[in-house]
């Protein structure tokens, strides 16, 4: 017979950003208020740099819930911080440290993690844009029981979600977040009576998400659209796709189209070449014979414009190629 809910079990909830806040906020609307939210310290932001508390903290703070946010969780500090607590268990979404094995032992029940991938696939910090970056239609969210290693621990539960052709990091990360704060919510009641049995994870399929990085975001022309595609949606909106026009950045932004059938002239150019120029979008030639359409861009320190807007200011003829090597 399934438990029904204990609310009266003491959860420690881990975690940092909005992500993480989203899960928070169905814990406390389900009426799992954790005796302690732990979270990354505050990080300085914007161009003064000022102290900014992430968003797990602010939404714990505004429910009056003990914070913690220790800058060590190794030799045995994090470990005594949650004895204070008593745990009956660890609820860990996206807060960015590993747990060293002597904290993950203090809860009764252990710690749980929902990842934002359906693991083993995309192992790490960011497996919503490693999934997009790779072409990925399906993703998902998994629950699992956490262990030592990077997101290696047995599996829980998961649910699954389509990769729209015109999903963004930003669109991708808001559906996830909905689907894990559901999936965890929904499964709480078996974790804490004991009711689900873990299933370790294969061997097949493991793959890692390492972060991306501000290089990533160049455009390789030589790619082909899809590939570029990709790319736009992956780092939006962090932290973005660049090429060089007349020698200055020029962000692409989405959305982006990839030509089905292109025109005649991206076999011939070369990679980075504007073969059109629309009312309100660039074809750009990409590799392979294939063509991007861009409908949005921003200029180095400028604001986002539709192209059909950019042009007015900064006319670009058929024939100008995009990249680096453009002078």
């Amino acid at each position: 017979m399934a438990a029904g809910p204990d609310k009266t079990a003491r959860v420690v909830f881990m975690g940092t950003p909005e992500f993480a806040a989203v899960h928070l906020e169905a814990l406390i609307a389900s009426d799992y208020r954790p005796v302690l939210v732990v979270t990354q310290p505050d990080r300085p932001a914007g161009r003064r740099r000022n102290l900014r508390a992430p968003p797990v903290k602010r939404l714990a703070e505004s429910h009056d819930i003990p914070i913690a946010q220790p800058r060590r969780v190794r030799r045995g500090r994090l470990a005594r911080l949650l004895r204070l607590f008593e745990p009956d268990l660890a609820i860990v979404v996206a807060y960015g440290r590993i747990l060293p094995p002597d904290a993950l032992a203090v809860p009764k029940r252990g710690a749980v993690n929902i990842h934002a991938s359906l693991l083993p696939a995309f192992r790490g910090a960011a497996p919503i844009q490693r999934a997009i970056l790779e072409g990925c239609r399906h993703t998902g969210v998994t629950l699992q029981q956490m262990d030592e290693g990077l997101d290696t621990g047995p599996l829980l539960a998961s649910s699954a979600t389509e990769i729209a052709p015109d999903d963004t990091s930003a669109s991708l990360h808001d559906r996830l977040a909905g689907l894990g704060a559901k999936l965890l919510v929904e499964r709480l009641p078996e974790i804490l009576a004991g009711e689900i049995t873990p299933v370790p994870q294969g061997e097949g399929g493991v793959c890692l998400a390492p972060p991306l990085c501000k290089d990533e975001g160049q455009v390789c022309w030589q790619r082909r659209a899809c590939d570029v595609c990709c790319q736009v949606r992956a780092h939006f909106p962090w932290p973005g796709c660049h090429t060089r026009l007349h020698g200055k950045r020029l962000k692409i932004l989405p959305p982006v189209e990839v030509l089905e059938a292109p025109r005649e002239r991206a076999e011939r150019a070369q990679p980075g070449t504007v073969l059109a120029v629309e009312p309100d979008a660039l074809v750009v030639a990409c590799g392979e014979g294939t063509a991007l359409r861009i409908f949005e861009v921003q200029e180095e320190n400028k604001t986002r414009l539709r192209v059909s807007e950019f042009l007015k200011g900064r006319p670009i003829e058929v024939g100008t190629r995009l990249g680096d090597d453009n002078g």
